[in-house]
């Protein structure tokens, strides 16, 4: 029913998707960029000893994660919408802000802002039902026949709607987009694999390069398959490198 499509949009406004929450697109770019540079740190210190490979592959990803964080909140200020004195507009105030918000910015980068417009909006708009509610009492009307149609709460709701259909149609998108690249990126593992199974050292280097490249090309993964994605592809390129090695005229 109505009533519960209206739940359920507010039950998925206070717990997004977790994978997108906190990122958007521009952002995980910003991520897979700093990756890259520890990545080729990595490669170039490769050893020819599994176990010291993976202890070097658990460093890097303890100092992605590093400056990931040191990246987000940048990323996070730079991004950053005023917050308004939302408590103190009135409602058609509030139902305007609502409005230039969805036009002027990515919808991303909303919620904060709507959330707080939906509290103070709720707030004022309880407290004007509530006041109406007792004039029709007091006038000697029924609690049951009680209604209020209000103009700018249908305006509200007509935007608080639109953000919501923008909101979950740009998350479905990325969901998408991360999950694309998830499995382009297992598909380069896979190859990789396969190179190091053929062990041909004549074409391994020329081969292995193409990979490397394929691998940089593709975009962010799903947050949750991240760190087990990157340490594959570690282990993966250092058992490259020790083939590599071992068969390098000395």
């Amino acid at each position: 029913t109505e009533d519960q499509d209206n739940v359920t949009q507010e039950v998925n406004e206070v717990t997004p998707v977790e994978a997108p929450k906190t990122e958007n697109v521009e952002e995980v770019k910003l991520v897979e960029e700093i990756t890259e540079e520890v990545v080729v740190e990595i490669e170039e210190k490769a050893t020819e000893e599994v176990v010291v490979e993976k202890e070097a592959a658990d460093k890097a990803v303890e100092e992605i994660e590093e400056k990931v964080a040191e990246e987000a909140e940048k990323e996070a200020e730079k991004n950053s919408i005023p917050m308004l004195d939302y408590e103190n507009m009135e409602l058609d105030a509030l139902a305007d802000e609502l409005e230039k918000l969805l036009k002027e910015h990515p919808v991303q980068q909303l919620k904060t802002n709507i959330d707080a417009i939906k509290n103070a909006f709720n707030t004022k708009f309880g407290a004007l039902l509530a006041e109406k509610k007792a004039a029709f009492l007091a006038e000697g009307g029924n609690s049951i026949d009680f209604q209020y149609s209000s103009p700018v709460k249908s305006r509200y709701n007509g935007f608080l709607s639109d953000y919501k259909k923008q909101r979950d149609a740009y998350y479905s998108e990325l969901d998408s987009q991360l999950k694309g690249n998830l499995e382009k990126r297992h598909s380069v593992i896979t190859d990789l694999k396969e190179l190091i199974a053929d062990a041909d050292t004549k074409t391994m280097y020329k081969s292995f390069k193409v990979l490397q490249t394929r691998w940089r090309a593709i975009g962010p993964v799903p947050r949750n398959k991240y760190n087990d994605t990157w340490r594959n592809y570690h282990h993966h390129v250092a058992v490259s490198y020790t083939h590599l090695r071992a068969h390098e005229t000395p």
